[in-house]
This record gives C-alpha cells, sequence and structure tokens, in this order.
C-alpha cells in the first residue's frame, strides 16, 4: 500500500469462482479495481490486482490480507 494505491498479489490454488469472490471480497473493502492480470497454470491462479482505496475507507493492509486469506485458505 501507498498512500490510496493499492497492489495485490496472490498466487494460490484455482477453484472455480476463486477469482470473483476475491473481487467481491476486495469491494467490500472499498478498494476500487482498476487492474487485474491473472494466469493459471498447473492448477495454480497467480493475479496481480492494482487498486485505490475508495473515500475514507479505514481500509489496512492487515485487513485486505486477513480477508484474502480467508478466501486463499479454502482452495
Amino acid at each position: 500500500m501507498k498512500n490510496k494505491d493499492v497492489i495485490i498479489e496472490i498466487r494460490c490454488p484455482w477453484r472455480e469462482g476463486v477469482l470473483l469472490e476475491i473481487m467481491d471480497a476486495l469491494s467490500n473493502l472499498k478498494l476500487d479495481s482498476h487492474s487485474v492480470q491473472s494466469t493459471t497454470m498447473d492448477g495454480v491462479i497467480s493475479l496481480t490486482i492494482k487498486s485505490m482505496i475508495k473515500g475514507s475507507s479505514s481500509s489496512t493492509a492487515a485487513k485486505i490480507k486477513k480477508a484474502i486469506q480467508k478466501i486463499t485458505l479454502t482452495c
């Protein structure tokens, strides 16, 4: 995180719907994603998401990490 800009890099086992769940979680944290790059190889999804914090959101790196880990631990 730098100011309101957030870059998230994720690697986790691929499963149906995981990208949608991650994007929903980021939206719930008031992050506006403006760039998403994803690749899947050998059953692993790699994501790079560039986002910006909307308004006066209280999203912190720890909150973002916790929300993503909650999803990726079920992969």
